[in-house]
Order: C-alpha cells, then structure tokens, then sequence
C-alpha cells in the first residue's frame, strides 16, 4: 500500500501578516506643519493658502488610507489573509484525511494517489500564496516609502512658505562648550619662569564637550546653552538656559578647588533685530604649576587664563567662536561639533 506524506505550512507567517501601516514620524512632522498653517496661515497670500490646503488634503487622504486600511493595497493584504487561513484549513483538513488513510489497513493505492494529487495541488497554492505574499510585502513597502516622501514634501513646502518669503519662525537652541587644557606632551619637564624651575602639571587631551569623573581632561571649563525664537525671522525671546550654565576649575595645591569666575556674560540688543549674538567669558587660576624649589605660594605671580565663547544666531544661520588666553590650549565646540581650537605657547611666554 502506498503512504501519504504532508508538511503543514501557512504563508502567512511572511511579512506581509503586519498590516499596511507603518510608524510615520513624517507624518507627525506634517501635521505638526499643518498646525502652524492653520494657525499663521493668514500671513500668506491666497494662493499660497489655496495649494497648501490641496496639498494637505491630498496626504491626508493618503494618511487615511493606510491608518484605517481602505487603501487598495490594505484590501489586498485582507484578501491574502482570508485566501491563506482557506488555505490553512484545507490543508489542516488534507492532513487529517492523509493521515487517518496512513492508519487504515485497507487502504488503497488508488486513494492514495488522490490523496497526493490533492496534496500537490495545497502544494502548488502555498507556492502561490508565498509569492503573493513578497510581491505583496513590496508593493505595501512601496506605497508606505512614496506616502512618507508626500508627508515630507508638505512639510518642507509649509516651511519654506513661512521662511523664505516671510522670515524664520521658530526657536533655536544650541549648546558651546569650552575647556581649556595643558597639553603635556610640547612641554618641556622643567621649565624657567621668572628665575624659578617649574613643572607642569598636565592634562589628558579632551575627546569632547561631555564632563567625564575619569578623565582630568581640563583646567577651566566653561559651557552654555543659548535659546532664540524668531518671528517673521525677527528675534522675540532671547536668554541663556539657566539649568544649562556651567562653569568648573581643576582643583589647586592640596586638593583645593580652583579659582573660577565670570569675567563677561551678554546678550546683545535683539529687540526686533534679524539676530542676535551671545558672549560668555571666563577666568581663573587652577592647578597650572608645581614648583621644584620653595615657593610653593605664589598666585600673585601669575595672570589668569581665560577662555571666551561667542555664537551669533540668526534666522538662516549659527555662527560660533571660541577665543582663549595664549597659555594653556583651549578646544572649543558647538554642541557635539568641534570647533577650531587654539595651541598653547611656552608658558614662559604667557607668564611673564
């Protein structure tokens, strides 16, 4: 007698099972867009507000379609579901027949054949459903892709109505961050200021704005973070964030902390300007030498080292700086970025 053999599979396992919707931040992006239009649409001209509002209906449709799956593509993925749970259950109810046909003594090669005739055709049906299934997990891939470029057009299309003709409005944040440091290795060991042999007392080289408890990285440290908002690309707030003010000095001998202070912090006027520039200075006199001999006191012989941040914010633009005292180097950087930094000179030449 001849045996009938089966394996049970479903394409519905495939991606295609996970729906027609996609996580679409572009589209957050737009309706937030549409939210500053509703709100400040009345600044644009007519046909301005008449093709946004075509635009917007337009990707909102499309938005519609694919979150409450009335889209084309989404009645598909419905009707591969339904044809592949049919498929499921023929194939759950072949499997019953084949294997009661396994266990009947009497079984017959004739039935056997329709059997696995009945089988081939389940076969043939799951090698279809598996390649409706990756056409049709392309085709939802590609409807999802061309409706999150729609979301970012109309985006880009509300900025650029406010920006361009009308000036930024919006806020701007940015961070700079200062830490000045002696760079042990263009040292000498010793070192001869006003008649008195001195050593340095290094740092590690700084790998970034961030504060780190394992790295001795700096000498004074400075950091701020600006906020502006613009209305038709005219300054209306201006301030330095207050939980985002920082300043630190390495410590002096015995441990002691560093002198560190203010020496100038300014906004510029920037009512009603087209921008507006930020200025941030500091100074102090940290654990910069150990002395070889004696005099092991002796602050007032020795000027402060300073470090100063500037960064001027318009509509269109951000321009920072970064200035320090001639000794020791000093690395600059606007949030993560980093700016040009400045060298240390012979500290014989700073400490006169």
């Amino acid at each position: 007698m001849v045996f009938v053999y089966t394996l049970l599979t479903s394409a519905n396992s495939l991606a295609a099972d996970q729906g027609c919707a996609v996580p679409a931040q572009e589209w957050d992006e737009a309706a937030a867009a549409h939210q500053l239009f509703e709100v400040q649409g009345g600044r644009l001209s007519e046909a301005e507000r008449e093709d946004i509002n075509a635009d917007w209906l337009a990707i909102k449709s499309l938005y519609d379609g694919i979150i409450n799956e009335t889209a084309p593509v989404c009645q598909e993925r419905r009707d591969f579901v339904a044809k592949d749970a049919e498929h499921v259950a023929k194939q759950q109810d072949l499997t019953a027949r084949i294997n009661a046909h396994n266990a009947d003594p009497n079984r017959t090669d004739d039935d056997a054949a329709a059997l696995n005739a009945e089988q081939a055709a389940l076969d043939q049906e799951l090698a279809d459903l598996q390649q409706w299934a990756t056409d049709l997990n392309q085709r939802i891939d590609e409807v999802n892709k061309y409706n999150l470029t729609q979301y970012t057009a109309f985006t880009q299309k509300v900025q650029a109505a406010f920006n361009a003709k009308h000036g930024f409005t919006g806020k701007k944040t940015v961070q700079l961050t200062a830490k000045s440091w002696i760079n042990g290795a263009t040292l000498p060991l010793l070192t001869s200021i006003k008649g008195i042999m001195l050593r340095m007392d290094p740092n590690q080289e700084p790998q970034g704005p961030a504060l780190s408890p394992d790295a001795d990285d700096f000498k004074l440290y400075q950091t701020f973070t600006a906020e502006v908002e613009f209305e038709d690309g005219k300054v209306v707030a201006a301030r330095f964030l207050e939980d985002w003010l920082d300043l630190r000095a390495d410590n002096t001998f015995a441990a002691l902390p560093g002198l560190i202070y203010v020496r100038e912090s300014k906004i510029s006027d920037w009512h009603g300007q087209d921008g507006v520039t930020f200025t941030r200075s500091v100074a102090g006199r940290p654990n910069i030498l150990l002395s070889e001999g004696m005099e092991l006191f002796m602050d007032e012989a020795f000027q402060d080292i300073w470090s100063t941040l500037v960064v001027e914010i318009t509509g269109d633009k951000v321009i920072p700086h970064g200035y320090g005292s001639d000794f020791p180097s000093h690395k600059f950087w606007m949030d993560e970025q980093p700016l040009p930094e400045k060298l240390q000179v012979a500290p014989a030449e700073y400490f006169k």
